[in-house]
């Protein structure tokens, strides 16, 4: 599902979503589990433009927008609407809703619904990264974040049991992240 794009931006809406579908398939990453799924491209047209920043929605279908100053985060303000346009695909056809905001920026939000941006350079990064933790419920990995659980976690580098996945399992090196700027 799309949020931001009005009656105007149909053909960019379907361009971007093939874009990110075509993207989010390639690889290794999700390509064996393609045959599993059935992908809908579900239009919803705005009234204005691309989405809500400092706490307030644009007037949008979904009312997606950022909070503050932060882009990491992108947040829904009416979830009744985006499970009855979820609906839209049938009983049992929307198992992992996802909504592309029409935003040029990075950003996005896991849970109940996975968010990311058209972005060119992140949307499909997000993407990924938000559906993994719906998908088989992938922990966060950047330091700040509250939720250190999951597959892809550990108390110490030591003994990890997902070491098999490291493209070198004999060189483990923890990394912290440095914020080094942000208003």
């Amino acid at each position: 599902m799309g949020d931001g794009y009005t009656i105007n931006e149909k053909e960019k809406f379907f361009t971007d979503i093939d874009r990110l579908v075509s993207n989010m398939w390639s690889g290794t990453t999700f390509s064996s589990v393609l045959p599993l799924f059935n992908i809908w491209a579900i239009f919803t047209p705005s009234v204005e433009g691309g989405i809500g920043v400092g706490g307030v929605p644009k007037d949008t279908m979904f009312g997606l927008y950022r909070d503050g100053t932060e882009l990491r985060g992108i947040y829904p303000s009416n979830e009744r609407m985006l499970r009855k346009v979820c609906k839209l695909t049938g009983r049992f056809a929307c198992d992992f809703p996802s909504v592309i905001a029409n935003d040029e920026y990075y950003g996005g939000l896991g849970g109940e619904f996975v968010i990311s941006t058209r972005s060119m350079t992140s949307g499909v990064v997000v993407l990924r990264h938000e559906m993994g933790h719906n998908f088989i419920q992938v922990g966060e990995e950047y330091d700040g974040g509250d939720v250190y659980s999951g597959v892809n976690s550990a108390p110490q580098i030591s003994g990890l049991s997902w070491s098999h996945w490291l493209s070198d399992p004999r060189r483990i090196k923890e990394e912290r992240e440095k914020l080094k700027v942000q208003e």
